[in-house]
């Protein structure tokens, strides 16, 4: 047996150990040296078991060594909350943000085309009119009284953008370093969002997994090579969503709750004022009642291309965030079961095709394919 060079400690120049003689000599772990009699040369371990080596292996295979952390589920959902209320502030962020203003040296962001209101309402009209008719023009509203019926919930939003100050700026820098989304600068972004989010989308929508598996494999006229790509897609999909689970949960962060909290109940004030609007527009185009066409006016944007695409984002973007938090839940202790059976227990369970997870991700994941958010990625 050839000697292992990186066991052999060499002699010193008079042909003799330290001590004066060669021996054995002991290694860590339980390695002998080349003139122990019981190996003839230099080996591997004396024994299946060596006990440095069982723990090392045990301090390795520990949970607390693991190269990813442990999935936090609270940091994820406040990375779904993030997620939702950034992109509704993206979707009524003024195009050249003029409307944001400074009080008392803080800038305060335009929410939803709120700040614009009160400019307006502020202001008198070129033609001499005062700024609650002409903004009423404006917008399409007829009724003499509807500023007035406003007025409260008008004057709690403006105090609390007094409030927040600069918080919705906080709120953008955090959403463009978890996903990469809008234009903040100054911050680290998390570039492999766009993309797995992209392709979690692509794949709930593919319509391979429309089939309802277990039923179509007793029909004798279906292409079982249809039905094993719908598998597949399950496997993929499945992994996938770990994967984006792992994203939020990782960057996600318990600090942002207070923030998100705040931001959410303006952002909800403000969307059900735009709704009272949408609903005094006096129109016969349904369209124009809608809340998301109001602030388009509001904010000078294109309703459909720049508004819309943040929209879904915050609503159907957020649902598909929200199942994959579902699915992780389902499948904590079979996280790497893919075996077919088990897989359509997870996505298909059950007899009603409609209430198929698959189903359920494909509602969400078609609306936010009809209006992609350009240059995400």
């Amino acid at each position: 047996m050839a000697t292992d060079p990186a066991l052999t400690i060499p002699a010193d120049q008079s042909g003799a150990g330290a001590s004066g003689a060669s021996g054995p000599i002991d290694f860590p772990g339980g390695f002998s040296g080349p003139n122990d009699p019981a190996q003839g040369s230099a080996s591997g371990p004396t024994s299946d078991v060596v006990p440095e080596v069982a723990h090392f292996f045990s301090v390795l295979d520990d949970d607390n060594f693991g190269i990813e952390s442990a999935i936090s589920i609270p940091e994820a959902n406040e990375a779904i909350t993030l997620f939702s209320v950034v992109n509704m502030f993206l979707a009524g962020k003024a195009k050249n943000d003029n409307a944001a203003v400074s009080t008392n040296g803080t800038k305060v962001a335009d929410v939803l085309g709120m700040l614009t209101i009160f400019n307006g309402l502020q202001t008198t009209g070129a033609t001499g009119t005062n700024g609650m008719e002409d903004l009423a023009r404006r917008l399409g509203i007829s009724s003499a009284n509807f500023w007035t019926s406003q007025e409260r919930v008008l004057l709690s939003i403006y105090e609390q953008l007094q409030r927040l100050g600069d918080q919705f700026q906080t709120l953008e820098k955090e959403g463009r370093r978890q996903f990469n989304i809008g234009l903040a600068n100054g911050v680290t972004a998390n570039v492999e969002f766009p993309s797995l989010f992209q392709r979690f989308v692509d794949l709930a929508n593919d319509p391979a997994l429309t089939i309802d598996i277990r039923r179509e494999e007793n029909n004798s006229f279906m292409d079982k090579e249809k039905l094993n790509k719908a598998v597949d897609l399950m496997v993929d999909l499945k992994g996938l969503i770990l994967q984006i689970v792992r994203s939020l949960s990782k960057y996600g962060t318990i600090a942002m709750r207070t923030r998100n909290r705040l931001c959410a109940g303006l952002l909800a004030d403000a969307l059900e004022v735009l709704q009272a609007i949408a609903t005094a527009k006096v129109t016969e185009d349904i369209d124009e009642k809608n809340p998301y066409a109001v602030l388009a006016l509001l904010v000078g944007k294109d309703r459909d291309t720049e508004v819309a695409p943040h929209v879904v984002l915050a609503r159907d973007g957020s649902r598909l965030l929200r199942l994959a938090i579902e699915v992780y839940k389902e499948e904590e202790g079979a996280l790497e079961d893919y075996e077919r059976e088990h897989l359509l227990d997870l996505f298909q369970q059950g007899s009603d095709s409609r209430q198929f997870l698959t189903t359920r991700l494909r509602g969400a994941a078609a609306v936010i394919k009809r209006y992609p958010l350009k240059n995400w990625r």
